[in-house]
């Protein structure tokens, strides 16, 4: 799954999985420009 940010138009790709490996999910959310914290408010 491609998402796309549209104020900037950035892509990130994120693998479409009933789980992901904590790894790809800390490296999702780095391309984001979110700390990990920042994430978990947004969920």
């Amino acid at each position: 799954m491609v998402m796309k940010r549209e104020s900037d138009g950035r892509r990130v790709t994120i693998p479409n999985h009933d789980e992901l490996p904590k790894g790809t999910l800390r490296a999702i959310i780095r391309q984001c420009d979110l700390t990990v914290e920042e994430f978990i408010k947004l969920l």
